[in-house]
């Protein structure tokens, strides 16, 4: 599992879609390591910002693709997040790193720890905390698109 270090700076919050104006989601099903995903797909900002906090479950099978448009570093936090998430960096359809991310619940979000990439990544995947389980630095990623 590729080690993560926390940096208290701009984050990508995991928020929920229902009624908080971002739109529609594209659903995508992910591939990694032979495990498949059905997953919302969250491009802008505001969609990364809302990601999956405040929802009660994610079930297995599901989670977020984060698409950063773009490969740079980026940091995740969990603030009102009420369940525990796996996080896959990715890269050219690699994956770079794996953690599992506590909730941070309705914490103050100054309170919540924050991780950021180990290098440049285009693409962030949450999945059900344990469904990455076993899953090598390396391992390819499939990702099939789905628009509206």
């Amino acid at each position: 599992m590729g080690t993560v270090f926390a940096v208290p700076t701009a984050v990508v919050v995991l928020l929920s879609t229902a009624g908080c104006g971002i739109g529609v989601l594209d659903k995508a099903e992910v591939s990694v390591d032979g495990r498949s995903f059905r997953v919302e797909v969250a491009r802008t900002g505001r969609q990364q910002q809302q990601g999956l906090s405040e929802r009660s479950t994610v079930p297995a099978g599901s989670g977020m693709l984060f698409d950063f448009s773009g490969r740079r570093v980026q940091k995740v936090w969990m603030a009102d997040t009420l369940v525990p998430l796996d996080a896959a960096w990715i890269s050219d359809d690699a994956v770079v790193a794996i953690r599992t991310l506590k909730p941070c619940g309705r914490a103050e979000a100054s309170d919540c720890p924050t991780w950021i990439s180990p290098q440049p990544v285009d693409a962030l995947l949450e999945v059900p905390a344990g469904a990455l389980d076993g899953v090598p630095i390396g391992a390819r990623v499939r990702i099939s698109e789905q628009h509206g």
